[in-house]
């Protein structure tokens, strides 16, 4: 794999079980999910990183999260996304120029046209929900391969194989997802945010 030499292992291992899989169900609170992220959103959210080895391979690690959405793309196969990503995260950051933003947001819009893609926005005003309490991937393998979790954290993250660990974080998952926008409105959230209507909310 490139840039195996600087990858985690725990991470090296998540992205080849990408590629493996059917599907990803994905939640991270206040950011939006790694799979999505333009160049430059990436770079902003990586190099901000207080580790000196992050900043140091910051230009390579972004190319890897690009790279990472080939699974997507492809023609044979693609793997089905379904993530749900705060409105918090569509906002601007703090240290960010619009056109981060503008742009990343449009790759948004663009990626939820695919139909093996369903992005959900979970609003402000939304009831306090279970999943704010930590990240989440799910990842589906076809038959006999069973599901999995991983957790990431700053140094990789974790993987649950457990069928109780991944049946809860299955049925936390589908709580939030249930929980968010459907499909068309999130969409339109994401417009308003493009638009920098957002006040409007």
């Amino acid at each position: 794999m490139a840039y195996s030499d600087i990858l985690p292992r725990a991470y090296a291992d998540s992205i080849a079980l990408e590629n493996e899989a059917t599907q990803i169900r994905a939640y991270f609170p206040q950011l939006i999910t790694a799979m999505l992220q333009t160049p430059a959103y990436a770079h902003a959210i990586i190099s901000s990183s207080p580790r000196a080895e992050a900043q140091k391979d910051a230009d390579a690690l972004v190319q890897v999260r690009q790279a990472r959405k080939a699974v997507l793309t492809r023609v044979s196969g693609p793997v089905a996304l379904r993530t749900v990503i705060d409105e918090s995260a569509l906002h601007p950051r703090s240290g960010s120029t619009s056109d981060v933003m503008r742009d990343q947001l449009l790759s948004l819009l663009d990626m939820s046209e695919r139909g093996n893609v369903s992005i959900r926005v979970m609003p402000l005003d939304a009831p306090v929900h279970s999943g704010l309490t930590s990240n989440m991937t799910v990842m589906d393998f076809r038959h006999p391969w069973p599901s999995l979790v991983t957790i990431d954290h700053i140094r990789g993250g974790v993987f649950l194989d457990q069928p109780a660990d991944v049946s809860a974080f299955s049925a936390e998952f589908d709580a939030v997802y249930d929980s968010a926008l459907p499909v068309d409105d999130s969409r339109e959230v994401i417009k308003k945010y493009m638009k920098g209507n957002f006040h409007d909310r």
